[in-house]
């Protein structure tokens, strides 16, 4: 379970029917920091097409401190809270109540999946990436595209 930056609870299932970028990332991290000025920049051409959502997920501090962190460099994206709020704070909430530990689902920071319509992978990467303004089109495609 996520807080979206207006502070509602969000679900992925909440953003069925849109591509959804997911991204797991920590102020703390290094390549993290090296790839957000691209990843600002593919958001900024993107922020306009309802059919994709950027879903940005702090991990292993709090939220407060991601948001002041990217505030203060001029990063400008949807921070959505994980709960995390320490660095010993590992595991995200689940629906239910339960919780999983962030290096099952990204094994190296950054970690980017993207979903299609239906919440099925289209594409995961797990360190830094490079080249972000490069997939733009497959966004674009992908939510025109994609099966309903």
């Amino acid at each position: 379970m996520l807080t979206d930056p207006d502070g509602d609870s969000v679900r992925l299932s909440d953003l069925r029917g849109r591509i959804v970028l997911l991204h797991f990332w920590g102020s703390w991290c290094a390549p993290c920091q090296v790839e957000f000025p691209e990843l600002q920049a593919l958001y900024d051409a993107l922020k306009d097409d309802r059919r994709i959502a950027f879903v940005l997920v702090q991990v292993r501090e709090d939220i407060a401190r991601s948001r002041r962190w990217a505030e203060q460099r001029g990063f400008a994206m949807p921070f959505h809270d994980s709960g995390a709020r320490s660095p010993a704070d590992g595991v995200l909430a689940m629906p239910g109540g339960r919780g999983i530990e962030d290096r099952i689902l990204a094994p190296q920071f950054p970690g980017t999946y993207v979903l299609d319509k239906n919440g099925l992978v289209l594409f995961s990467h797990f360190g830094p990436l490079h080249s972000w303004n490069a997939y733009g089109a497959l966004f674009r495609h992908a939510a025109t595209h994609a099966p309903e």
